[in-house]
């Protein structure tokens, strides 16, 4: 998993949306990054998303990315869900403490 404070949206591999029976929608916008790359978006509604044995997420619309060549991360927790979770980030001792809205 990928904190991203730069990047607006939460994103999951569309392969494991798939897996997990999300029903996605492509959207018209392309996931633009550095180099120029950029991949095709599809829109998804999770009942429940969980990070870890401790925190789960609920009714979120999340992003689903196509990485064709399943490289990097393949999920990004944006600067959407952290501000909606009060989320602080300890960097000296790599904790983030989130709390449920």
């Amino acid at each position: 998993m990928l904190v991203d404070t730069g990047c607006q949206v939460t994103w999951v591999d569309k392969s494991t949306g798939i897996m997990a029976g999300v029903a996605m929608k492509q959207e018209t916008d392309k996931l633009k990054g550095a180099g120029g790359v950029e991949v095709a978006l599809y829109s998804g509604h999770v009942k429940d998303l969980v990070i870890g044995p401790d925190f789960k997420m609920t009714d979120l619309d999340i992003r689903f990315l196509d990485r064709k060549n399943g490289s990097g991360s393949a999920f990004c927790l944006g600067i959407g869900e952290l501000e909606v979770h009060s989320a602080i980030i300890d960097f000296n001792s790599m904790i983030m403490y989130v709390r449920h809205p």
